[in-house]
């Protein structure tokens, strides 16, 4: 499949942690955590299955308030202490359970956990989308270069918008009217 379809996604969320956010630049925590939002938000419409790691929380917190208070139904949080969340049994457990086949990933750090983490879908055999307005790291030229990584292996360079209107794909779908007023304008 070259698009996002809802019934094959399960969103990703890598590393959003209260101790990491601080070390990403103003500007490109705050695009992550909107972002990331938006995706929580329609996942949850769509009742698409999300997944959300935390390395080692007992050193860098717990996700970040504003996006647990997003989790969709059903989501699963899995600590970790791998780059690849993929290389966590408990992780690759509960995605094998969900039989999806595409996945949207968010997160930090784009050039380690994020990077690492998409490059394992690539290796089992599932697309990817790596959500570039939705993931960052301390210096943007480490995120440049992971998504250029990440496209040279693959996986789909695709934003926010893009997925979600994917997700939907016709002005008709009973949630359209309600995703572009609450959470795409």
């Amino acid at each position: 499949m070259r698009l996002c379809n809802a019934a094959q996604s399960v969103l990703i969320v890598v590393d959003v942690q209260a101790g990491l956010l601080p070390a990403m630049t103003v500007a490109a925590g705050e695009q992550l955590v909107q972002n990331s939002i938006k995706l929580l938000k329609v996942a949850d419409l769509l009742d698409i299955p999300t997944l959300v790691t935390e390395q080692y929380p007992q050193g860098l917190g717990h996700t970040v308030a504003e996006l647990q208070a997003h989790y969709p139904e059903p989501s699963r949080v899995v600590e970790k202490r791998t780059f690849s969340a993929l290389q966590c049994e408990s992780f690759k457990d509960l995605f094998d359970y969900a039989g999806r086949k595409q996945v949207i990933v968010c997160g930090m750090e784009a050039h380690v956990c994020v990077l690492q983490t998409v490059m394992g879908f690539l290796d089992l055999g599932i697309q990817p989308f790596v959500m570039s307005d939705a993931i960052c790291s301390r210096l943007e030229n480490h995120k440049q270069n992971a998504l250029e990584r990440m496209a040279a292996a693959g996986g789909v360079i695709s934003n926010v918008e893009s997925t979600l209107f994917e997700w939907i794909a016709d002005s008709r779908h009973p949630k359209f009217r309600q995703i572009l007023a609450d959470i795409i304008r």
